[in-house]
């Protein structure tokens, strides 16, 4: 819903801006066009897309565009969908395609969440922090981790 939002809003500024400004044609292409293109391409860009794990419990989080990140994990488990709710975003995406970026929640402390899908949530917990995903099959995730719990 923020991502259909997000892409209606960036259009109608497209559209709008360029044609009303009739001074600086140069600056109604770039505030109306350029950096419109560039908010969806970074949102699109830094979302992510897939998750692996190594044998020796290194989560790897891939990007859509901007390749991958990764974190050792120690320990993991499934959390309720409501985890986030409560908390604030003090970088990254609160809902264009995903909830991604670095967060703090009051009793949890500052998290990374890397999440498509707010109802299938796992904590992985190791020596970087916090970090909160959303694989496609929770169960399966977490079976293929050597040290979860």
């Amino acid at each position: 819903m923020v991502t259909a939002a997000l892409c209606v809003a960036l259009l109608g500024i497209m559209l709008t801006v360029p044609a009303a400004a009739q001074d600086d044609r140069r600056a109604a292409i770039v505030l109306g066009v350029v950096v419109p293109l560039g908010i969806l391409a970074s949102a699109y860009g830094f979302a992510p897309r897939r998750y692996s794990v190594t044998p020796d419990g290194l989560l790897r989080m891939h990007r859509r565009l901007f390749g991958s990140k990764a974190f050792r994990i120690t320990s993991a488990q499934a959390v309720a969908p409501v985890f986030g709710l409560g908390g604030i975003r003090l970088s990254g995406s609160g809902g264009a395609f995903g909830w991604y970026g670095l967060f703090w929640r009051k009793g949890t402390g500052r998290y990374r969440a890397y999440v498509t899908d707010r109802s299938r949530l796992v904590a992985c917990d190791g020596p970087d922090g916090l970090v909160v995903v959303s694989p496609a099959d929770p169960d399966a995730f977490l079976a293929t981790l050597p040290a979860a719990s």
